[in-house]
């Protein structure tokens, strides 16, 4: 799961907080959609944990992604 970090990463070190963000939205959106139709690996989780795990990946990669983002364009 966290193999994507260095992508995102690169995205907001490359293209700043918007491009950080920008890449944290687009995987949150297909993290969603997988998870919904049963793929990936939270499936074997009930309905309701599925979808509270894969909104909490997102969060904790878009803290990391802004933060780097924010501190390296400030230096």
């Amino acid at each position: 799961l966290w193999t994507l970090l260095p992508l995102l990463l690169w995205a907001a070190l490359r293209f700043g907080t918007p491009g950080g963000a920008f890449a944290v939205a687009g995987f949150s959106a297909i993290a969603v959609a997988g998870t919904a139709a049963g793929h990936g690996p939270f499936a074997t989780l009930p309905p309701e944990a599925r979808m509270a795990v894969v909104q909490a990946l997102p969060a904790a990669y878009s803290a990391h992604t802004l933060v780097v983002a924010t501190v390296y364009r400030q230096q």
